[in-house]
């Protein structure tokens, strides 16, 4: 009987698949090649420089290049549930974004340019080896959403207080201890998931003086004495109000008999 040997060979690159989304994406303006195994980025891509929407998400990139600054008239940026550890300072030069989606990769570091990105309403870095945030991001003046779930951040800078246009957060699955006082101005703060971080006690500006009415904080130590916290009453009233209006639940439980924040119906 003959020993069989197995060899990993590389991956051959999808050439059919990438052939027929590049004359799409010359009228549609959309390049959206998902679950190919792609393992780098077309070189042709950049001859798109026209793209609005781009999403090169569940495939196998590990980087991506640094003439991603080219695609200067790109609106949304998809690049989740690959393998990338770095993402090019040139980010920031695409200025008309209004979403970027970096979630599960394996980032260690974001590029202070994202700050640059004035127009950006939504920013997902979630499922990465995250261990700060660049202070830069509290610049993106549009930024309503901001997901940075399940990462290793300790601190979150003092300067996203100046956020003035978030209305949800997530650092849900973190090691964040604290939250800064300068939390008080996110004006238009609604939604806040801090589950799963050593949190003991919140800010009471923060809790008094946003408009925030759902608040997530399962699996921290402050979860138990939440209602003895300064400020509570405040928030407490703006919750029961949200929850007489039936306003939509935030963010959707993963178990609804097992997950309930304060906040919800």
């Amino acid at each position: 009987m003959g020993l069989r040997v197995s060899v990993n060979l590389p991956l051959e690159p999808p050439t059919k698949a990438i052939k027929e989304t590049h004359q799409v994406a010359k009228e549609t303006r959309q390049y959206h090649l998902n679950c190919v195994q792609l393992v780098e980025v077309p070189p042709k891509l950049f001859e798109l420089n026209n793209l609005k929407s781009l999403d090169l998400s569940h495939n196998r990139l590990s980087m991506f290049p640094e003439e991603v600054w080219q695609l200067e008239h790109l609106r949304y940026f998809r690049v989740a549930d690959n393998m990338l550890t770095y993402l090019p300072e040139g980010i920031g030069e695409c200025v008309l974004l209004r979403k970027v989606d970096l979630s599960m990769n394996s980032l260690e570091e974001l590029p202070a340019s994202l700050g640059n990105l004035s127009r950006l309403n939504t920013l997902i870095v979630s499922e990465n080896r995250i261990k700060s945030l660049p202070e830069e991001i509290s610049k993106c003046i549009s930024l309503a959403v901001l997901n940075a779930a399940n990462n290793y951040i300790t601190e979150v800078p003092a300067a996203f207080g100046q956020l003035v246009s978030l209305v949800e957060m997530s650092f849900a699955t973190n090691d964040i201890a604290r939250l800064p006082e300068e939390f008080e101005g996110l004006v238009s703060l609604l939604r806040l998931d801090m589950r799963w971080n050593p949190i003991t006690g919140l800010p009471r500006k923060l809790l008094q003086h946003t408009p925030l009415c759902v608040l997530y904080t399962e699996g921290c130590p402050v979860h138990a004495t939440l209602d003895a916290q300064p400020g509570f009453m405040d928030f407490q009233a703006r919750r029961l109000e949200r929850i007489r209006r039936k306003h939509v639940q935030w963010p959707p439980p993963a178990d609804p008999s097992h997950l309930k924040g304060w906040g919800d119906t």
